[in-house]
């Protein structure tokens, strides 16, 4: 593993992103990481292994997901992998999980998005961050570190500072209010996403 997990050479235009690996490598990284070093759960009986006290994950940088290729947007990997790893947690001895490749003191890791009801023009903050989705998924029914650090503490970044239970509700909605059908992401000007639930 590379010693400066962190700030890898992935060129100007990727200095922001998460992930263990350097742009020109990319290819060959990504593929031969993502085949020889497994997650836990790519293991056969992965649930059995109930004496591990610490889960690494190894997040790879990836140039499609500024959060590494563990947490690229919308159904990522690891959040349709989180429920059996919270499983694992309950049901084992595990202490702590660590993310190798995330680094939870960068700012980007905490931007949220204003949205706009289009019927209304009310907006509010949405949270879409599989990251965070993730984190509250595994650490809401035992107690664990994150990369040495209270997962709820880490949580308040992002939703703000409010109970595990009303993160949860937060982090299962995105913040989006329950009477909103069609809203757009994103500033007036820049570029901008809508969506329809």
């Amino acid at each position: 593993m590379p010693s400066d997990i962190y700030t890898p050479n992935k060129g100007k235009d990727y200095n922001d992103y998460h992930g263990i690996g350097n742009l020109k490598d990319l290819h060959f990284t990504y593929d031969h990481w993502k085949n020889y070093l497994l997650q836990i759960y790519d293991f056969p009986n992965f649930d059995k292994f109930i004496s591990l006290e610490t889960l690494n994950f190894y997040n790879f940088f990836y140039s499609e997901s500024y959060q590494g290729h563990l947490f690229e947007m919308d159904n990522s990997e690891f959040l349709k992998k989180s429920y059996l790893v919270k499983d694992l947690i309950i049901n084992s001895k595990v202490k702590n999980v660590n993310f190798v490749g995330l680094n939870f003191d960068h700012k980007n890791l905490y931007t949220t998005e204003k949205a706009v009801d289009d019927k209304t023009g009310k907006s509010f903050n949405y949270y879409d961050s599989e990251v965070f989705k993730s984190i509250a998924n595994i650490s809401s029914q035992k107690k664990v570190t994150i990369n040495e650090s209270d997962p709820l503490k880490l949580l308040q970044k992002y939703y703000g500072n409010l109970k595990m239970s009303e993160i949860l509700k937060l982090s299962s909605s995105k913040g989006i209010p329950k009477e909103v059908k069609n809203f757009t992401v994103g500033k007036e000007g820049s570029m901008q996403l809508k969506f329809k639930r």
